[in-house]
């Protein structure tokens, strides 16, 4: 039982990091399609709002898969966890109407343009709520079972800057 629980908080803390390091080519995607000093021609544009969507995709699919399986266990009762499960649904929502929306509809710049600033707000809350309480979580825990954690220090803090 104690080993299965420091696996899971070092599988959460993997994942976190996993995430993170994905963070900054989503949030350079979004800055390169929002600069209007630089209008982006419609074959840029489409490449780009590709890349986002691709991108976040497979952000949210780790988070469905592996993050939000994995905090469950340690936090059933999390109201962030709750908050971040919604906010991917809402999100993979955004994504799917990018994709079905034509290229030349008006509204796709705006419909991209939220999706980037719901993206960021996601990314923001996960980092100072959610990614809190899991380290909170695992602090708690290897001060309790220090003989338990102290095993592998080499695995990375759960709560680092995306």
């Amino acid at each position: 039982m104690v080993d299965n629980r420091l696996n899971q908080l070092h599988q959460i803390s993997d994942t976190i990091e996993l995430l993170n390091n994905e963070r900054f080519p989503i949030r350079r995607l979004f800055r390169d399609f929002e600069i209007p000093a630089n209008p982006l021609n419609f074959k840029d544009k489409k490449a780009i709002i590709s890349a986002i969507c691709h991108s976040m995709k497979q952000q949210l699919r780790i988070e469905a898969d592996v993050l939000y399986p994995a905090a469950r266990r340690i936090l059933p009762d999390s109201r962030a966890l709750n908050c971040n499960i919604v906010e991917s649904s809402t999100l993979d929502y955004m994504i799917a109407v990018i994709e079905s929306t034509k290229s030349e509809d008006l509204m796709l710049d705006a419909i991209v343009e939220v999706l980037g600033e719901y993206s960021l707000q996601h990314f923001t809350r996960q980092d100072e709520i959610l990614f809190t309480e899991i380290q909170e979580v695992r602090h708690e825990y290897e001060t309790r079972c220090p003989q338990d954690s102290s095993s592998d220090t080499s695995k990375p803090s759960a709560h680092s800057h995306g």
